[in-house]
């Protein structure tokens, strides 16, 4: 008796399980599909077989698992970066969703339609819209939208739509998340008004939307009373409001705001201290305004911040007084983030070990002075510090207390002493910049073989040596490796030959007396990028190296000789002059992505070629002092955006063909 009970069980739990989806919805969904056009095939499940015919399996329909329905439609299209576009359907959006009487969430972002039908306000069971993304060849707005009062969720990010009214919004009684981000918003005057009443909003996106500047002009104090208690997240980043426009209305959340992001506007002055009465915020965004002075001492109060970005203004506080500023217990325990870069800081550095959870501090680009601290009081966590571009001086301090830096910048300083001993600690570095200082003494391949994660190198211009043996297997795998001016000793470095993954190689003017050994040649990549071995004394011919990704090649100055050899046909710049070339350059013909072209005192000769209309994006173009001969060629004429032209110490004949 158990076992009959228990092949009845199977046998109904495989006919329910063949077939879950009601017929009323798959009619729908079909009919809905006849009014797509389906170029890439993503809806080909989508079929009324026998073995097809549950529509809860089709691709991107989800059914309620009691009673089959479809409560689903997720036909969202990623953009596909690699080609620059998005592959998804287009169409017309079918009246047909109306039978799906149960259906709470849509996404069709991504896609191509001719409109966004009225009838979507008639979903009264949809609690989540989605539509960002869309390309629409009516841009007209539906209203009705504001029916929809069980909505949480409605993302119209990047569509092609202009909405000039937005009273429909107070309508939206449980709309949790707004996203109306890169949408013309410049007539929508009451905009945020109508978005701050929303009772139930936690998440408010409006980037780059161009808000008028009246779009809270008649902001009072009792819309807060109906406002959201859990409005979380504000962004309204790139629309050029004034203060004005902003803090009136911003300042009456400081209760329960945890994201703020008022980069790229046009707030002035001073920081406002009222910033610092945000209990809960845990980011706050305001790079590239126009803001001065420093940082209130009201933020001492943000016990919860974790992200403080300032990059991009007009800072001009000393630096341990802003960190000072920084200083109350919870900022000190809380920031993970705080980006300074592009100011106008001064001062020293202070100990900023003191905040213990801080991981990535930017610094770069202000105008720092003095020296690092004598001493740092604890063990530092951080994983990114960012100190270029300023004028900081003396020696580097000992870095153990920096063990778990990733990425350590410092070029363009006025720092000196050694360098080589105080890389030993940084195993888990990842990237270094230091060029551009005073450093000096011998790098020894026993001082960098701990750095087994680096892929980023730059020690150009300084005063250091490399003395690392050519046999040497290297623990890391460079990316980009930036030697320029150090000295590298006669022979050409035997090192970089275990080094196959570079895209940026610069060893110009490093005292190399040498011919390039074939191996170089061949680890090439073709993914390179820039190539740099000017400035030296290396010999020998250049072979053929097709391969690149619109490279930047400069060999200038050296004592390279024979035929022009075959470049990659993406190459950008071609600097070949002071060598000892010859022959003729018709090779060059395919370079048409060519914008610098530098073969000035070389030994070439012959005519030159009549291409130039190939080349038509050629901004300079210096060809003296070698031996060209014959007429100039009409082709010349092409060269419209041209900026520098110099053809001199050659026996060329005719004149310049006008343009």
């Amino acid at each position: 008796m158990h076992l009959l009970f228990y092949f009845l069980f199977i046998f109904i739990y495989i006919n329910h399980a063949e077939t879950r989806c009601i017929d009323r919805d798959r009619r729908a969904l079909l009919q809905f599909k006849k009014g797509l056009v389906d170029d890439y095939a993503l809806i080909k499940s989508w079929r009324n077989t026998n073995k097809t015919k549950d529509c809860c399996k089709w691709r991107g329909v989800g059914c309620s698992n009691d009673t089959g329905q479809v409560i689903k439609l997720d036909l969202h299209v990623d953009f596909n970066a690699s080609v620059g576009q998005f592959f998804g359907l287009s169409g017309q959006i079918d009246s047909s969703l109306l039978s799906l009487n149960s259906l709470t969430y849509l996404d069709l972002s991504g896609n191509s339609f001719t409109r966004i039908p009225n009838f979507l306000g008639s979903l009264k069971t949809l609690q989540h819209l989605k539509l960002a993304n869309i390309e629409l060849t009516s841009s007209r707005f539906p209203h009705q939208l504001g029916n929809l009062s069980s909505l949480q969720t409605l993302d119209l990010a990047t569509t092609s739509v202009v909405i000039k009214n937005t009273d429909w919004l107070s309508r939206l009684s449980s709309l949790k998340y707004l996203n109306l981000s890169y949408i013309d918003l410049s007539e929508s005057v009451g905009l945020l008004n109508n978005a701050i009443t929303l009772p139930s909003l936690v998440e408010l996106q409006l980037e780059s939307c161009s808000l008028p500047n009246n779009t809270a002009k008649s902001f009072n104090r009792t819309m807060i009373i109906n406002s959201s208690v859990s409005f979380a997240v504000v962004n309204i980043n790139s629309n050029d409001l004034p203060n004005s426009m902003i803090y009136p209305w911003l300042f009456n959340f400081s209760s329960s705001l945890t994201y703020i992001d008022l980069s790229n506007n046009k707030l002035l002055g001073i920081i406002p201290e009222a910033f610092g009465t945000f209990k809960n915020l845990q980011t706050l965004d305001l790079t590239n305004n126009g803001l001065e002075g420093g940082i209130p001492s009201s933020f001492q109060n943000l016990s919860n911040i974790q992200e403080l970005f300032l990059t991009g203004n007009n800072l001009n506080q000393d630096l341990p007084s802003l960190f000072h500023n920084l200083s109350g217990p919870g900022p000190e325990r809380s920031l993970i983030v705080l980006d300074l870069s592009y100011n106008q800081l001064s001062g020293s550095l202070p100990d900023f070990t003191t905040f213990t959870s801080l991981k990535e501090l930017y610094l770069e680009q202000n105008q720092l002075n003095g020296s690092f601290p004598e001493k740092f009081e604890k063990i530092s966590n951080l994983s990114i510090l960012d100190l270029a571009d300023n004028r900081i001086n003396g020696f580097l301090p000992d870095l153990y207390v920096f063990a778990s830096l990733w990425e350590l910048y410092f070029e363009r300083n006025l720092l000196n002493g050694t360098l080589a001993e105080k890389l030993e600690p940084l195993s888990m570095l990842e990237s270094l910049g230091a060029s551009s200082n005073s450093f000096e003494g011998t790098i020894f391949e026993t001082h960098v073989s701990n750095l087994s994660r680096l892929t980023y190198l730059d020690l150009s211009f300084n005063s250091l040596a490399l003395e690392i043996d050519s046999d040497w297997s290297a623990t890391f795998q460079l990316e980009t490796i930036s030697l320029s001016s150090c000295k590298l000793g006669s022979s050409f470095p035997g090192w970089l030959r275990t080094q196959t993954n570079f895209s940026v190689l610069d060893i110009s003017n490093t005292g190399i007396i040498d011919s390039v050994p074939s191996w170089f040649w061949e680890s090439l990549i073709p993914g390179i990028r820039y190539l740099n071995l000017s400035s030296n004394q290396i010999h020998g011919l250049i072979p053929d190296f097709i391969f690149g990704n619109q490279p930047i090649i400069d060999m200038s100055s050296n004592n390279f000789s024979g035929n022009l050899p075959l470049f990659p046909l993406d190459t950008i710049t071609l600097k070949l002059n002071d060598n000892m070339l010859s022959g003729p350059i018709s090779s060059l013909c395919n370079l048409t992505g060519l914008i610098r072209l530098d073969l000035s005192n070389n030994k070439l000769s012959g005519e030159l070629p009549d291409c130039w209309n190939s080349l038509n994006i050629l901004a300079i173009l210096n060809l003296e002092d070698n031996g060209f001969t014959g007429k100039i060629p009409d082709s010349i004429g092409a060269l419209e955006g041209i900026d520098m032209m110099s053809m001199r110490g050659n026996n060329l004949t005719g004149n310049l063909p006008s343009s």
